[in-house]
């Protein structure tokens, strides 16, 4: 009859101690702050998307039955206050410059943000679309694409499903 107590106890003192221990490290609970970005253009199968992230984050590609791109990313900011957040976030910039035959998107900021990541997907037409991909840190999926693809990534692993064309991958800390 007393087990279930002593569990529970025992389990309140450790919760406590965790509790104060991320405290005492300087960590707080707090949850994070989050710019979301939504961007869409037309764009004609057979076109060229050259996506570089210079900053932590996954990466995402996803190929549709549409003439257009659809870019949805979001920001996140870990362990700083909302105001920090905002403020940290006008140095970061996602750069989205288009043509109906080609588009790049980049991704930049302050250098060394440990605390910071942009999330992005991106929707192709999945016909044929060429698409050249850098990433320094975070991992990079494809999903329904037909076309010549090219990946490198410093830092992340790799994932492609349902696709076909040319395909060069590379990582160098990863898994395939």
């Amino acid at each position: 009859m007393f087990r279930p107590f002593k569990k529970l106890v025992l389990l309140s003192f450790l919760l406590h101690l965790t509790l104060h221990a991320s405290e005492a490290a300087g960590q707080d609970s707090q949850s994070p702050y989050t710019e979301r970005i939504r961007k869409e253009f037309k764009f004609y199968p057979g076109g060229k998307i050259q996506i570089t992230s210079g900053l932590p984050g996954n990466l995402k590609v996803v190929g549709w039955q549409r003439a257009s791109v659809v870019l949805e990313a979001e920001k996140v900011f870990y362990h700083m206050t909302p105001e920090d957040a905002k403020q940290l976030s006008t140095q970061i910039s996602i750069q989205v410059r288009y043509t109906q035959i080609a588009a790049t998107v980049r991704t930049s900021g302050p250098q060394q943000q440990a605390n910071v990541e942009i999330n992005t997907t991106v929707y192709v037409p999945k016909d044929k679309t060429d698409l050249k991909i850098g990433v320094d840190h975070g991992d990079f999926s494809v999903d329904s694409v037909n076309g010549w693809v090219e990946a490198t990534l410093r830092e992340g692993s790799i994932e492609v499903k349902s696709v076909s064309g040319y395909f060069s991958l590379l990582t160098q800390q990863g898994d395939l």
